[in-house]
C-alpha cells in the first residue's frame, strides 16, 4: 500500500454545521491519526483513491443475474486498516477501492446506517456474515459486486428495514438522478 494516494473526505457534525476535511493517504499510521482527530464527531467517512476507476461502468447489454458490469480499478487496495472507534459514524463509503475484504472492525459501528461497498473485488457472499452483524444498517449499495437475490433476501430477513441496492436498473436510476441534480 505504500505509495498509493488515497484522499479521504471526512464530514463531521459540529453543532449542526457540516465540515469537510480532505486527507491525503500516505500510510496506515497517518490515516489513523487523521481519523482519530475527528473521531468523536465523525458521522460520514468516504475513502477513495483519486482517479482510481475508469469513468465508464459498462453493464452487459442483456443483463442476466450473474453478469457483472465492466469496470477497472487502476490501483486496488487489498484491505484497509482497522479504523478504530468511531462512535457517531452513520455513513461509510469504501467504493471503488478494489478491496478483497471489508475492514476487520466494521461490525463495531453500531451507529452505521449507510454503507457503500460498490465496485470492490470481493463477492457479496464473502462479506454477508459481516453485513448481518450491522443491526442498525438502513442502506447498502453493492453495485458491481457478484450478488444474487438469495443472498440479498437472507440479509433482509435479518434486517427487514434494510434497503439493498445492487442491480443494474438501480445503478442506472441513481446515475440518472445524479444527472438531474447536476442540471
Amino acid at each position: 500500500m505504500v505509495g498509493v494516494r488515497i484522499v479521504l473526505i471526512l464530514i463531521c457534525q459540529f453543532m449542526q454545521n457540516r465540515n469537510a476535511i480532505d486527507l491525503n493517504y500516505t500510510s496506515d499510521e497517518e490515516l489513523l491519526r487523521q481519523i482519530s482527530e475527528a473521531r468523536d464527531h465523525l458521522e460520514s467517512l468516504k475513502i477513495y483513491i483519486r482517479d482510481n476507476a475508469n469513468t465508464w461502468v459498462v453493464y452487459p447489454r442483456t443483463p442476466k443475474a450473474q453478469q457483472m458490469p465492466s469496470f477497472t480499478i487502476k490501483r486496488p487496495i487489498d484491505r484497509l486498516p482497522a479504523l478504530g472507534e468511531l462512535p457517531k459514524l452513520k455513513s461509510l463509503d469504501i467504493s471503488f477501492l478494489g478491496l478483497k475484504s471489508l475492514p476487520d472492525d466494521l461490525n463495531q459501528y453500531a451507529t452505521l446506517e449507510e454503507l457503500n461497498i460498490s465496485f470492490n473485488s470481493f463477492k457479496f457472499s464473502d462479506v454477508l456474515n459481516n453485513l448481518m452483524m450491522l443491526k442498525g444498517l438502513k442502506t447498502i449499495k453493492a453495485y458491481g459486486i457478484m450478488t444474487n437475490q438469495d443472498e440479498v433476501r437472507l440479509l433482509i430477513q435479518k434486517n427487514p428495514e434494510l434497503k439493498v441496492y445492487y442491480t443494474q436498473a438501480q445503478f442506472l436510476a441513481e446515475v440518472e438522478e445524479l444527472k438531474r441534480m447536476k442540471n
